[in-house]
C-alpha cells in the first residue's frame, strides 16, 4: 500500500515525513454520542506531543498492520 491518507494523523504535527513514510498513510476516525443531546458525530484524530518520537511509532504500527 502506498500514498498519503487525506486525513493523516501526522498532519500539522511539525514532523518531517519522508516521501514514503508509513505514518503518512494512517488516518484514525472516532465517533460517539454526546450525553447532553444524544447527537452522534465523528472526527479525525491529530497527533499531539513529541512528533519525531510519535512518527517512528506510528510508522512501525502501519508496517505491522500491513503485515
Amino acid at each position: 500500500m502506498s500514498g498519503s491518507h487525506p486525513h493523516t494523523i501526522a498532519r500539522d504535527s511539525g514532523a518531517r515525513l519522508a516521501y514514503d513514510d508509513p505514518a503518512d498513510r494512517l488516518g484514525i476516525r472516532f465517533g460517539g454520542i454526546r450525553d447532553g443531546d444524544k447527537e452522534g458525530g465523528w472526527s479525525w484524530l491529530m497527533m499531539d506531543g513529541d512528533a519525531e518520537k510519535s512518527i517512528s511509532r506510528l510508522s512501525r504500527l502501519v508496517e505491522w498492520l500491513d503485515g
